[in-house]
């Protein structure tokens, strides 16, 4: 069952980009058999109240998530950390006590 209402947020989700990216290089394996999954043709988000929808990425899609993934890296492996303050990050972040930006949650 499609549903415009969702149609936004699931071609958008960088979660199932993801896991498109990882099954187009091989990345992922059937447990049983441990042959690649084969890429995905379609993706898929079921929602609390039951609606799935569904969306594709292209190759053009993968090339840019790949893009950010290596910037992502580079920064982290620089210790490059721009913090996005937001109550339900910084709630969570186990930097909160120590961080200037961080929103106060308790």
């Amino acid at each position: 069952m499609q549903d415009e209402r969702f149609q936004a947020e699931v071609d958008t989700n960088r979660q199932l980009t993801a896991y498109a990216y990882a099954a187009d290089r091989g990345a992922l394996r059937d447990p049983a058999t441990g042959a690649a999954v084969p890429p995905a043709s379609r993706l898929c988000l079921y929602f609390a109240d039951g609606t799935e929808v569904s969306t594709t990425r292209t190759a053009g899609d993968l090339t840019a998530f790949e893009r950010d993934l290596v910037v992502m890296a580079t920064s982290a492996r620089q210790r490059d950390f721009n913090p996005r303050p937001a109550p339900g990050r910084c709630r969570w972040c186990e930097y909160r006590g120590t961080c200037a930006d961080a929103i106060k949650t308790d």
